[in-house]
């Protein structure tokens, strides 16, 4: 796999299926900050099409694919406001006993879970839970600041190798985000709303995948010359393709 992805992969891992909220505050916490997550993952996504647009020959079709998946990550932000109410709907009076509390409240609310450090802030002027805030720093990382031959001499061969591991990266999002959204509904007191919600984000990465194979053969196929230079080169190759170091 391509590093960035890997990197992200890892993070990914880490972070998602084991996340075990501590509370009922720390999943509220964690589904308010939900859509503001998936609009600045999608600006990431869309950050990566622009570059690849603007400075790379031959990005025509990536350019297309990360920004519908820019798209679908916008959806899903609208659409996880609709989560967020149905599940204080359900846990009114356990969260009004975190946003209202009684007098030394904290006695008969045990499972009262505090947080500190310094996280980005969100509209609604809370902030954006930990779990979503290193995730976020990953896709900044490995989407919106990614360019070609940064991790390979060879520019082409360092795109070549990002588009093979998307569909690879994408397949285990999908793994890693259906275990989330199963134990949500197995270990917490959440409606079907939630395990719905999480359950669409999954399926969406086996789409993305799919899609991801599709443009990792289109683009090899729009620029079978490039490819080939790499993946099937000539005897001395390389000194066939070094005209634009050389002048």
């Amino acid at each position: 796999m391509h590093p960035l992805l890997a990197k992200y992969y890892e993070l990914a891992q880490t972070h998602i299926p084991d996340f075990r909220p501590k509370s009922i505050p720390d999943l509220l916490r964690y589904l308010e900050s939900q859509p503001e997550a998936m609009r600045l993952t999608g600006d990431h996504m869309g950050a990566l099409a622009a570059n690849l647009a603007a400075r790379f020959p031959g990005a025509t079709l990536v350019h297309s694919y990360f920004t519908a998946v820019q798209l679908g990550y916008n959806d899903l932000s609208s659409r996880a406001g609709g989560v967020l109410s149905g599940y204080e709907a359900l846990n009114a009076a356990d969260i009004a006993r975190h946003r209202n509390p009684r007098v030394n409240e904290h006695l008969a609310d045990v499972a009262r879970h505090m947080w500190g450090g310094s996280l980005p802030p969100l509209p609604s002027g809370g902030v954006m839970h930990e779990v979503h805030a290193v995730m976020l720093g990953g896709s900044r990382d490995c989407f919106a600041a990614y360019f070609p031959g940064e991790f390979f001499d060879d520019a082409v061969l360092d795109l070549l190798e990002y588009l093979g591991s998307l569909p690879v990266l994408f397949y285990h999002l999908h793994v890693l985000h259906k275990e989330f959204a199963d134990h949500l509904v197995d270990g917490y007191p959440v409606d079907a709303g939630v395990h719905g919600y999480y359950y669409a984000y999954a399926n969406g990465y086996l789409d993305l995948a799919d899609r991801a194979k599709e443009l990792d053969l289109s683009y090899q196929t729009l620029n079978a010359g490039d490819a080939n230079r790499r993946f099937d080169p000539r005897v001395n190759e390389p000194w066939a393709d070094a005209g634009n170091k050389a002048v």
